[in-house]
């Protein structure tokens, strides 16, 4: 599967799509910088790893989901994996890996970027009584378990879309979906209960100030299981999926 993950990895590298998206990114952390230029860098980390998916990042995912993986099939890149005797779970399986971490590594950027330049402006912030970098690494680590199940899912939803417009339709749709799910999730205890069990729901968590130990075994949990059940629905459908 080496040589197939090698291969992944020369298409990104390769593609504008990836480069034109971090810059985006980049200049967005700026923005932000700027519009929160009173808050710390503490401040800044948090409030962009809870807001980031609700916009920019979700627009990334779906946008490298329908260059890397669906466009996959107008290409020809799957049927010849196939062509060349590849097994279909390794092909996918090695496509997986190289989408979640892409979406993991553009996912830190804006929090970076922001944290960096708002600590340089206005220092970093008390912590809450521990110690910055403690709450830094926790922080991060948390917020990229969160986006790896996150993007799972993204990677489950582009591989069953043969169309690139098709998909980024579908995770525009999603945008508004997220959102009507958080307004849900504030206004219905029961819905809240439910909803704070998803992975949507352990953003809140990964970027809160304080948390607990129970919270953040509940974050571990639902984040592996959760990159576990699409990455098998993703091999179990594309491997009963007519590929032509």
């Amino acid at each position: 599967m080496g040589n197939l993950i090698r291969a992944e990895v020369y298409k990104l590298k390769s593609s504008k799509v990836i480069y034109i998206l971090a810059v985006l990114l980049i200049m967005l952390s700026l923005f932000i910088s700027f519009w929160f230029r009173t808050y710390s860098g503490q401040r800044i980390m948090l409030l962009v790893f809870e807001i980031q998916l609700m916009f920019p990042l979700i627009i990334v995912i779906g946008l490298l989901g329908a260059s890397f993986i669906s466009n996959e099939y107008k290409s020809g890149g799957f049927k010849k994996y196939i062509y060349y005797g590849h097994n279909r779970r390794r092909i996918l399986l090695s496509k997986g890996i190289v989408f979640t971490i892409v979406i993991s590594l553009l996912s830190l950027i804006m929090p970076t970027v922001t944290t960096l330049v708002n600590s340089v402006m206005n220092g970093f912030g008390e912590s809450g009584g521990g110690s910055p970098g403690a709450l830094v690494f926790r922080a991060f680590a948390l917020n990229l378990l969160v986006y790896v199940g996150i993007a799972s899912a993204a990677f489950f939803i582009s591989m069953l879309f043969k169309n690139s417009l098709a998909t980024l339709g579908i995770f525009f749709g999603l945008y508004n979906l997220y959102v009507i799910l958080q307004a849900l999730a504030m206004n219905n205890e029961t819905f809240r209960f439910i909803y704070q069990k998803t992975i949507l729901g352990q953003i809140a968590i990964a970027s809160a100030l304080h948390i607990t130990a129970p919270q953040i075994w509940q974050l571990i949990t639902v984040a592996l299981v959760t990159t576990g059940i699409f990455m098998y629905l993703s091999v179990f459908s594309f491997r009963r999926m007519e590929i032509k």
